[in-house]
């Protein structure tokens, strides 16, 4: 049986076999029968092909393809989970494909679908040994980091990021120059893509953490009254903006991490300032941007320290618009009061 996922193949996978298996659903599938199967090598598999069902009477019942049938192994999904190591040949073949689809994911034209196809053997042939090829997969879908932003490429990038950022203990190790660049990277695509929801808990949820910091200068509205020691309002973002250094002794010691972490920073910020015109996003928002009223702050941004200043330029007018728009609701409301009073 096949359930939707949250990918775009999805919408494909009756077309073929080939599309079915391309689908992140089918990896979580052979990764779930692995897991609840361990003594099993082999799946019996068989596919019919309903998309292209000849249904003439239109009452559902028509024509579908002879079925294909095949043995699936399901080894490389259970040592992918557990991290094993594969055989010599099985290493082979799986260092060969990231190499391979590293290749196209460095190629614009050609990123969407290698992004899908990579997002499907990071998931099946992710080991320790194969993690060196597999991070440099995901460091050429990351590029620049300008693909955090486009329209046509952050979706599946995001995609590739959330199966880094799940296997992040495979993948890496910690307390290195790539770990620290994966944290940069999350930033930029799975926190951003979590900014963009139009629900306010969903936003609070993924753009705060769990504890403030009574010292912080930038403490939310609601702190004045609420117990600021379990005030829960301390966004992510926010702290990262904090973190950035000042002073040379406080440098980032990779210079790559410097990069990454500005670009990640820098896309969150576009996202949040887009989120402004919500008013329940308002107070977040403009407490990110105090912290950049800072120039050793922006200076941080390097490249992008322009586009910070302009992003800045456009949230205060948008502050002065809120506050005009604000103020004439509270005169209008008042207004409306009085007059059904009088009446």
């Amino acid at each position: 049986q096949v359930w939707m996922a949250d990918d775009a193949a999805a919408s494909e996978w009756s077309k073929s076999l080939k599309t079915l298996k391309e689908c992140k659903m089918w990896v979580k599938a052979m990764t779930l029968i692995a897991a609840l199967s361990p003594s099993a090598s082999k799946l019996d598999c068989h596919y019919n092909n309903y998309k292209d069902v000849s249904d003439p009477t239109n009452l559902g019942i028509g024509n579908v393809s002879a079925a294909e049938s095949w043995q699936e192994s399901i080894e490389a999904a259970r040592a992918a989970q557990s991290g094993a190591a594969p055989s010599g040949d099985d290493l082979q073949k799986a260092t060969e494909a990231f190499e391979k689809v590293t290749k196209h994911l460095s190629n614009d034209a050609k990123f969407k679908k290698a992004a899908n196809l990579f997002c499907q053997i990071l998931g099946t042939h992710l080991t320790k040994e194969t993690a060196q090829a597999a991070f440099e997969g995901v460091k050429a879908a990351v590029g620049s980091g300008e693909r955090m932003r486009f329209p046509n490429t952050k979706n599946e990038l995001t995609e590739v990021m959330k199966i880094a950022w799940e296997k992040r203990d495979i993948l890496v190790n910690k307390q290195t120059e790539q770990w620290a660049l994966l944290e940069s990277w999350r930033l930029g695509t799975i926190v951003a893509k979590d900014l963009t929801t139009d629900d306010s808990f969903a936003f609070a949820k993924h753009a705060k953490v769990a504890e403030a910091n009574p010292s912080s200068p930038y403490i939310c509205e609601a702190c004045t009254t609420l117990n600021i020691n379990r005030c829960p309002l301390k966004q992510e973002v926010l702290q990262e903006l904090e973190k950035i250094p000042t002073t040379a002794e406080n440098k980032i010691q990779w210079p790559s991490v410097e990069k990454a972490k500005g670009e990640g920073i820098f896309t969150c910020l576009t996202v949040m300032q887009s989120q402004y015109y919500r008013a329940w996003a308002r107070a977040p928002v403009n407490m990110c941007f105090k912290v950049l009223t800072d120039p050793k702050k922006r200076a941080f941004f390097k490249d992008n320290n322009e586009k910070v200043s302009d992003l800045m330029a456009e949230m205060q007018k948008k502050n002065r618009d809120a506050s005009k728009a604000d103020s004439q609701g509270h005169y209008l409301s008042v207004g409306f009061q009085h007059g059904k009073m009088g009446w």
